[in-house]
Parts: C-alpha cells; structure tokens; sequence
C-alpha cells in the first residue's frame, strides 16, 4: 500500500516544482540588455499571478494616481478590474489608487543599490492620497459587532470610522539575498522600517521571504506591535510569499467567501526558522479601521 500523502505535501510540491520553474525560465533570458531580461522576468511573474490569484484581479503595469502623488513607474499593478475602470494607454495603463490593491516591483539581482531603488519607489507609493472612502461590507459588520458587545457590557460605543488606503508594496527578487540578514539593522535603520520597507519581498533563489507584519491592539486598533520576519523558507519560500500576498490582497478587498490560504492546510505552526524584530510605527498603525467601546 502506498504511503499517504497530505494535501499539504502535494500543495507544497506544486509550489517547489513552480519556483524551480521560475528560476528556470527566468534563466531562459540570455540577451545583455538589462531592460529585456527585466521585461521578461516581469512577465513571467505576470503570468504566474494570473494562474494563482483570484480573477477578480487584474495585473497590469504602468502608474498608480491618487487625488494627490502618484507612484513611479511600476514593474506590475494588481488591481480589481471588476469594479474599476482605468485608463489604457500606449504599453502601460493609468491606475486609480482606489482600485488598486498592491505595487510590485520585480528585480533579477539583490544589492544595496537595487534595496535603495525599491525604497525610494515605496516611499512615492505611500504619499498617493486616495478619495474619502464610505466603510465597506466587512467594516459595517465590525460596526455593529462593537454596537451588539457593547449592549451585551452595558457600554458606550464610540466608533471613529476610518478607511485608511494601505497599498502593499511588494518586491520579488530573483536572485541573492543569500546572506541578507535582519540581525544587523541597528536602532536607526529600524525607524525607517514602516515608511521605506517593502511589505513583502521574495528572495526567491535564495529561499527567503520578508514580511513586515503588524499585530493591532484588540481594545485599541489604532495600537499594537509591528515585526519584521525574515522566514528562512528554503524550497517552500514561494509557497509562504504566495499565501502572504494573497493576505495582503485582502486587506482593502470585500468578499462574500473569503479565498483559501494555501499555508492554512499545513501545521499550525511554521515548519522553518522565523528571524523577527520589532520595529516602531509612529502615528496609528495602517490597514484596519479604529473604534473603541468606552464605558460610561
């Protein structure tokens, strides 16, 4: 009798077998000219995110425009081209910051100058200024969650309502990063951490992934902890960067079923070493919308 396998094994061979693709293909681009080798790993990213995301999202390239700021010129827009319209243009498209639900930048080496040129398109990505914004579904439930728990505590509700426009940046790297490490940022470096940092970057030769995760206070949401977590993923580092973008995709995205998480199948726990530090975050911490119940 052969030997059960889980459907955790098979989703994490698919993955390997994807990223041993990746790799493979993206090495398929022997021609000198820089930009032609970025084009065609751009677009071999491009077709991975079409087989893997939900249809709902669109991948595109070209900028991204608020009210206020707009983004440098982006490698990839992931952007819900259900509900939104944009503007095509010549090779590249005019997004809206409204419809957009992350910027990715794809590089095919890892160095310092390459880390300095995603920070600086981070830092423009994070001054567009969407329009005001009505509460979605999900946030009208939380609404009245606070309402009903707070009749139930015989407290007062007092709910500030706030959508806050957070727009992951995310960088796929395809090779180095071998030796990158978070040991070595010092106290300084880590005051830059939430304004200059991708959300999420693959190193994806390398078989690491970094995360920039914030954990919200329950009582106070606009408070919390936030945590830079390098995972040493090895082999299965695709695997992790995919389930954690499709995290980050949700957080400005209304669903009637929420879409599955590939990594919820495995344990509980992580099977690889996690490096973490703390970082601080002035002001109120991004993504979710603030409310608190006060007693009267």
């Amino acid at each position: 009798m052969k030997d059960k396998v889980s459907t955790y094994d098979l989703i994490k061979t698919y993955f390997k077998m994807k990223s041993e693709q990746l790799i493979a293909i993206s090495n398929q681009a022997i021609v000198e000219h820089s930009s032609l080798k970025g084009s065609h790993r751009e677009n071999l990213i491009d077709i991975y995110l079409k087989e893997i995301l939900p249809k709902r999202f669109g991948i595109g390239k070209g900028m991204v425009y608020g009210v206020l700021g707009k983004s440098k010129e982006s490698d990839l827009v992931i952007w819900d081209e259900h509900n939104f319209p944009s503007l095509k243009l010549l090779g590249h498209s005019m997004f809206f910051v409204e419809s957009v639900k992350s910027i990715m930048e794809i590089k095919t080496n890892w160095s310092n100058d390459v880390f300095n040129d995603i920070k600086t398109k981070k830092i423009a990505a994070s001054k567009i200024s969407s329009l005001p914004q009505s509460p979605n579904i999900d946030q009208r439930v939380q609404f009245l969650e606070h309402k009903v728990e707070a009749f139930e505590n015989n407290e007062k509700v007092n709910v500030i309502f706030s959508t806050p426009k957070i727009l992951p940046f995310i960088s796929f790297i395809f090779n180095g990063g071998e030796n990158f490490t978070i040991d070595n940022i010092d106290n300084d470096e880590l005051k830059n951490v939430h304004t200059e940092y991708p959300d999420l970057t693959i190193f994806l030769k390398a078989g690491k992934v970094l995360e920039k995760q914030y954990i919200y206070d329950e009582d106070d949401t606009t408070k919390g902890n936030a945590f830079l977590n390098l995972h040493n993923a090895g082999e299965n580092a695709l695997l992790i960067f995919t389930s954690l973008l499709l995290e980050k995709l949700m957080i400005n995205t209304s669903f009637s079923d929420y879409p599955i998480n590939f990594i919820k199948y495995g344990p509980i726990i992580y099977e690889h070493k996690i490096n973490l530090i703390e970082f601080p975050v002035e002001g109120q911490l991004p993504g979710i919308y603030y409310g608190a119940n006060l007693k009267k």
